[in-house]
C-alpha cells in the first residue's frame, strides 16, 4: 500500500517544489507493565516504519545530485512528531518512544540528505502550559 501510495506521490515535473509530509497516527494507551506487545507492535509500524518507508521510496525524487553547482531547490521532509516524544506521557511508553524514534530519524535524514539539498524538519504538537 504505501508503495503504491509513494508512486503516485512522487512524480514531479523537474522544476517543482517536493514536499513529504508525515502525519499519520493514532494512540493505544496502557500503563508500561499491563501493555500487551500488540500495542507496542502496532503504534511502532504507524510511527515509525510508515515514516521510513513512505521517505525511502521519495528517495530517487529528493536525493537528485547538483547541477551547475547548485542543488535543486525546494526538497523537503515534514515529519510531525508529539511533546510525549520529547518528554515521555503516563501511559504512552510505546507513543512516546515512537514519537521519539521519529525525532532521531529526521535529524539522520537532515545529515544524509541535506547535501542534496532536502531539509528536514519535525514539527512536535502537543499540549504546553504557557502561562
Amino acid at each position: 500500500m504505501v508503495r503504491s501510495a509513494a508512486f503516485v506521490l512522487f512524480h514531479p515535473s523537474p522544476d517543482c517544489s517536493l514536499t513529504v509530509v508525515t502525519t499519520a497516527g493514532f494512540t493505544y494507551d496502557r500503563m508500561l507493565h499491563t501493555m500487551p506487545d500488540d500495542a507496542w507492535d502496532i503504534i511502532m509500524k504507524v510511527h515509525v516504519r510508515a515514516p521510513f518507508r513512505l521517505i525511502r521510496a521519495a528517495a530517487p525524487f529528493m536525493r537528485i545530485k547538483a547541477e551547475n553547482g547548485r542543488p535543486p531547490e525546494n526538497r523537503s521532509i515534514i515529519n510531525v512528531s508529539s511533546v510525549s516524544g520529547l518528554h515521555g506521557n503516563i501511559g504512552q511508553a510505546n507513543y512516546a518512544a515512537a514519537k521519539s524514534a521519529i525525532v532521531g530519524f529526521t535529524k539522520t535524514i537532515a545529515q544524509e540528505w541535506g547535501a542534496f539539498g532536502v531539509r528536514a524538519n519535525t514539527i512536535a504538537f502537543g499540549y504546553i502550559l504557557t502561562r
